[in-house]
């Protein structure tokens, strides 16, 4: 069941560089009561957790405050929080990279379109 964020979309705050303070100034803005809800698309799992545990802190609720989503779950080890995740194939990703370091090398460059194919994992955070 997808929560009322993803029915309602909210402009999504992209936290690229882990950027702390820019992460930190969000979740006091949902605090104080200037902005209802956010949407964190972070990029791995362990920066995903980090911004959990800063949204337990603020004493702020996911998802019905902060919504978080990575990508890949798989990683070896098992998460303290559930987080909701885009899996793709490492092999399918190594293939695409590949196609395009030789297209690269052999002086001819060839446009490539990169599609992926994704599973979505819901673990109740979106």
């Amino acid at each position: 069941m997808l929560s009322s964020s993803l029915r309602n979309p909210q402009p999504i705050s992209w936290s690229i560089n882990n950027d702390d303070e820019e992460v930190e100034n969000l979740l006091k803005e949902i605090a104080c009561g200037k902005r209802k809800h956010i949407s964190l698309v972070v990029g791995n799992r362990v920066m995903a957790a980090e911004i959990y545990q800063l949204i337990e802190e603020k004493n702020l609720k996911v998802p019905s405050d902060v919504s978080i989503l990575t990508f890949i779950s798989r990683g070896g080890f098992e998460m303290k929080y559930p987080i909701s995740t885009y899996d793709f194939s490492s092999d399918e990703m190594g293939r695409m990279i590949a196609l395009v370091i030789k297209s690269a090398e052999s002086g001819h460059p060839v446009p490539v379109r990169v599609l992926l194919s994704m599973t979505f994992k819901d673990e109740g955070s979106v």
